[in-house]
């Protein structure tokens, strides 16, 4: 486990060690703690009195300070180390989110949020427990060490108890390792409900019952998990609460049996209770780690099984390729492109699609005909079963897939508008507020280092500023999904008849999805998307009869 950790984490070996000898250091200082506390009672026993009161003062004292000291410093270290892995499983699901398909990301979007919320907290509580776990059995070691030493009889009698404690505690961990197992995997159904909720507010706030009845399956959800997460605990309780009623017979015999059955002297058979009560503490500390430790696990192997299906192929090897956002464009030619959902479910293609610098085309087709599908295939985002692209009659291949993808700049039907202009180094701003100025937003918006003042703007509004950050991002190539479906028919009008011809004049290719037949005449190519196949509209009297 601890492997795993490391290979998801920059935690480095020096600090496994380091910290793991200050556990081993840490143990032994109490060990000696106790070894000093039973030589005083000997002491007082036999002697009635101590001598020389002043050493064993100040090693008491030496050793209280040392332990303390190692304490705050190994506590420290670990609330740094805690930190550190928390954040760092973090930032490295997120850094595999920016390089994973797009596909993978929408397949495991609940899988995502119960990984970030629950999973990585798992992790870093049972990465923790790693180093309290070691100080424990090494503290543990030599207090069995020195009971043998006082006891050989009370020790093996002590040792076959604690062993059968631990045996139970292990049979016990099989059934709780599946309770936890559920537990986990309703967290997924219960943050899947949750987003429906988020997600679904308005149709919620129109009609309650789909809220009551979302909630009832939340209810259900919790319910099961919360069974299974106390059956799991509870069946840890049971086992600890036999382990310590063990303890406390073992102990309970010691007193009333060791100086007749085992002819254990009154001195050594004190000295030994007050071991065996001294280690109680770090058994108990061991027997709780299992629970931890099984979450940890699980969330642990959720983790590995995430990442391995967020992996993109060799995305490491193109990612430095993605940064060129300068890349020049004469034609861009799309041939016997492929994409299917699976078998026998909906397909598009084979697309052969030619575009040249400076053209508008346009694409229409009936709901389901494909043309979402089509973008996403243009675009990469996803990845087609068949077919090849060419720019400038060169095949893009793997090794610059990112640098293509650096052609378009999208505003998808379903967009996000990202209150900073992440996309964008350098902002020239007066070219800026001219494009505030053609979209009728200069009085709403104003754009002040690479930020918008607001995003709290109607649909309509919101998708002008998604374009504006489109073309200032000053890719060739302008990809719009249904872009003028929720501007009012005079900015439409606008739209079509100025802004894109004056966007095509500064340079820029336009591909978009329209419905809007009026204006099917602004476009050089006309494009019909129908069940899947793209069929371009070539007579002219169709464009001309919209003029």
């Amino acid at each position: 486990m601890l492997k795993k950790i490391k290979m998801l984490t920059k935690v480095s070996d020096a600090e496994i060690i380091g910290y793991s000898i200050l556990s081993i250091i840490l143990g032994i200082t109490g060990f000696a703690f106790i070894i000093l506390v039973n030589s005083m009672i000997e002491l007082l026993i036999i002697n009635k009195s101590i001598n020389n009161e002043g050493f064993y003062l100040l090693s008491f004292l030496g050793i209280i300070v040392l332990f303390f000291t190692l304490k705050r410093i190994l506590s420290g270290g670990i609330i740094n180390l805690s930190q550190e892995i928390y954040w760092n499983i973090r930032k490295i699901i997120i850094n595999q989110l920016l390089k994973a398909p797009i596909k993978k990301i929408k397949e495991n979007k609940d899988q995502i949020y119960s990984t970030l919320t629950r999973d990585v907290g798992n992790i870093t509580q049972g990465s923790l427990l790693i180093i309290d776990f070691v100080s424990s059995i090494i503290l543990i070691f030599c207090c069995f060490i020195y009971m043998a030493y006082i006891s050989f009889s009370m020790f093996l009698i002590s040792f076959t108890v604690i062993c059968m404690t631990v045996g139970i505690y292990i049979f016990r961990n099989k059934k709780s390792y599946k309770k936890f197992n559920i537990s986990r995997d309703l967290e997924k159904n219960f943050i899947g409900l949750f987003n429906s909720i988020l997600n679904g507010t308005k149709e919620i706030n129109l009609n309650p019952i789909i809220g009551e009845k979302i909630n009832t399956k939340l209810g259900g959800v919790t319910q099961n998990a919360k069974s299974n997460d106390k059956g799991a605990f509870i069946g840890y309780l049971n086992t600890q609460v036999i382990g310590q009623a063990l303890f406390y017979l073992l102990i309970t015999f010691i007193i009333f049996y060791s100086s007749t059955l085992l002819k254990v002297s009154i001195e050594s058979s004190i000295s030994y209770i007050i071991v065996l009560m001294y280690i109680l503490g770090p058994i108990g500390m061991v027997m709780m780690v299992f629970p931890v430790m099984n979450k940890t696990i699980i969330s642990l192997n959720r983790l590995i099984h995430l990442m391995n299906e967020l992996k993109s192929v060799n995305c490491e090897e193109v990612i430095d390729n993605g940064l060129n956002t300068s890349i020049e464009f004469d034609t861009l030619e799309y041939k016997d492109y492929f994409f299917s959902y699976g078998e026998n479910l909906f397909s598009v293609g084979p697309i052969n699609l030619k575009i040249n610098k400076g053209e508008v085309v346009f694409i229409y087709g009936s709901n389901g005909s494909g043309k979402t599908t089509l973008f996403n295939m243009l675009l990469n985002i996803y990845e087609p079963n068949q077919g090849k692209s060419t720019l400038n009659g060169e095949i893009i291949s793997l090794e610059n897939l990112l640098s293509f993808k650096g052609l378009f700049s999208p505003v998808f039907s379903d967009f996000y508008l990202f209150d900073e202009m992440y996309g964008v180094n350098e902002i020239d701003i007066n070219i800026a507020n001219e494009y505030l100025k053609i979209f009728e937003i200069d009085e709403k918006v104003t754009i002040k280092n690479n930020k918008f003042s607001t995003i709290d703007l109607s649909a309509g509004q919101r998708k002008r500023l998604a374009l504006i950050n489109a073309i200032l991002e000053n890719k060739p190539i302008l990809v719009l999904d249904e872009w003028a479906a929720d501007q009012d028919p005079i900015f439409r009008q606008k739209f079509y008849k100025e802004i894109v011809p004056y966007i095509v004049e500064k340079g820029f290719t336009i591909i978009a999805i329209t419905h809007d037949d009026k204006y099917y005449n602004c476009a050089d190519r006309l494009f019909k998307m129908e069940y899947g196949k793209l069929i371009e509209v070539r007579e002219k009297v169709i464009l001309s009869l919209n003029i």
